[in-house]
């Protein structure tokens, strides 16, 4: 049952650049800058995490390696 979730956020990601520039055609610049500025919040909160875990991985194997 796990894999459900997974394959609905899969598709929705796919299906993004499909639709992306008739949508993004009918914008208006001020439009299209809340959108950009909304998918980069989108695509930075889980880079950012990925980023803070990693530094926070990499530490505690920096400790464990000089006890």
């Amino acid at each position: 049952m796990y894999w459900a979730p997974r394959l609905i956020i899969i598709g929705i990601a796919c299906s993004m650049p499909f639709s992306t520039p008739g949508f993004i055609a009918g914008m208006g610049e001020g439009e299209f800058m809340v959108w950009f500025l909304r998918l980069m919040w989108v695509l930075a909160f889980p880079a950012g995490f990925c980023l803070v875990l990693g530094l926070v991985l990499a530490v505690k194997k920096i400790r464990q390696t000089h006890k």
